[in-house]
């Protein structure tokens, strides 16, 4: 009996759920076989018979989906017969690896599909008027295909939900535990073919979107692992321009857009990741993190917040320099300091002694009816004395260094 939930309804029992899954289990199964017929009766087996596609290439779209119709047509029958789960599947599980060997070949039947329902007309024709026929009720041929892929992640499922109520102890649950290991191992297998097949599904979408310049982009092993606009500086100026990135796990990509088309590209640059090596990647990060928290802490930042191309650079190269020329000048002022020193002596000495040379050449010019022996006792009495501003007076040397010193104060 039930035992009821405190203010609710009574819980159902543990045989009524898994009866309720197990059901579940059997409709599932029945219309996961009806599709398979649709695939089988309605594309693989007029196209076997017609000249459309050549038999490699119809065996290359849908794969092996005879025996694995067969595999789960017996699975089917062991259900409805009434037998349990675990023992149905029994040694259908060895079987069951056709689904992996299907989900392999399945990324390469989709790109196949589409480039046949490209290029060849017929085909085309065909595919469109059989999946216009009411019995497939709207489905596509692409849809159908997928559904192997999508059944074996279905049985994990539900057999998981089944090992929730079986006690830990019992047979059953060892079974169903065991059973569900090895379904996981082949929806591990399946999964890694869907994200195989999106990737690819991506990456096309990305071929479609360039121009005829870029190269072929789908390729074995090739990952599309981001997509984005960034910012480009331009070689021209010290603008940006928009371009589209593609990082995918052997190269780099980017395009501009194009001229009068709306989600169109047209492929600027592929670069190669092969010798590539991250070091300047983590050496910016880390230049990055520090600026940030320099940020954080109020410090003067030591670099410019925009970018700077050749032009830029030179006119800031020349403003620094003449920065540090005024800066170097205005150390080498001295301070207001009354005292003379040795060199401000020597200095002003030799300015007296250019200021007495030129006011006794003007004096001889002025005095040219002098006689050649006053011309020579003026410069004898020149070398032994320093002629001052306007007066005509001679001074001794050693009484120079009082007048330089007032004169030292009055410079000052």
């Amino acid at each position: 009996m039930s035992e009821k939930c405190d203010g609710g309804l009574p819980e159902p029992s543990t045989e009524t759920q898994l009866a309720k899954i197990y059901d579940e289990f059997v409709t599932s199964e029945r219309h996961y076989l009806e599709h398979l017929d649709l695939v089988i009766r309605y594309f693989a087996d007029p196209l076997l018979c017609s000249k459309i596609l050549t038999q490699r290439e119809v065996a290359n779209i849908f794969g092996d989906l005879r025996s694995i119709r067969l595999v789960n047509q017996v699975l089917y029958d062991r259900l409805m017969a009434g037998l349990e789960i675990a023992e149905a599947f029994g040694d259908l599980i060895h079987f069951m690896k056709l689904y992996s060997a299907y989900g392999r070949n399945y990324s390469a039947s989709q790109q196949l599909l589409l480039q046949l329902l490209e290029k060849n007309k017929h085909f085309r024709q065909f595919c469109e008027m059989q999946e216009c026929l009411p019995v497939l009720k709207g489905l596509k041929l692409a849809a159908l295909l997928i559904t192997p892929i999508q059944r074996i992640p279905r049985y994990k499922l539900l057999l998981e939900q089944i090992l929730k109520l079986l006690d830990n102890s019992s047979r059953q649950h060892l079974q169903i535990s065991k059973l569900v290991q090895q379904i996981g191992a082949l929806a591990e297998t399946v999964d890694s073919c869907i994200e195989e097949f999106e990737n690819s599904a991506k990456i096309i979408a990305v071929q479609n979107m360039l121009d005829g310049c870029a190269p072929k982009l789908v390729m074995p092993g090739r990952k599309l692992l981001k997509e984005g606009l960034l910012n480009k500086m331009s070689s021209s100026n010290s603008g940006f321009r928009h371009r589209m990135f593609w990082l995918f796990t052997d190269i780099i990509l980017y395009a501009k857009p194009a001229m009068k088309k709306k989600n169109r590209y047209q492929c600027c640059c592929i670069l190669p990741l092969r010798h590539l090596m991250d070091e300047w990647v983590v050496a910016i990060e880390n230049a990055i993190r520090y600026l940030l928290e320099c940020r954080k802490s109020l410090r003067k930042e030591s670099s410019n917040s925009f970018p700077m191309h050749r032009q830029a650079l030179k006119l800031h190269r020349s403003r620094s320099s003449f920065t540090e020329k005024l800066s170097s000048r205005k150390t080498q002022i001295p301070n207001d300091d009354p005292k003379p020193t040795k060199k401000r002596r020597s200095f002003l000495l030799s300015l007296l002694s250019k200021l007495g040379g030129r006011w006794s050449s003007r004096n001889r010019r002025q005095s040219g009816d002098d006689s050649l022996a006053e011309v020579e006792t003026n410069n004898s009495r020149m070398t032994n004395s320093v002629s001052l501003f306007s007066t005509g007076s001679r001074l001794p040397l050693d009484n120079i260094a009082e007048e330089t010193s007032s004169l030292d104060f009055v410079c000052s």
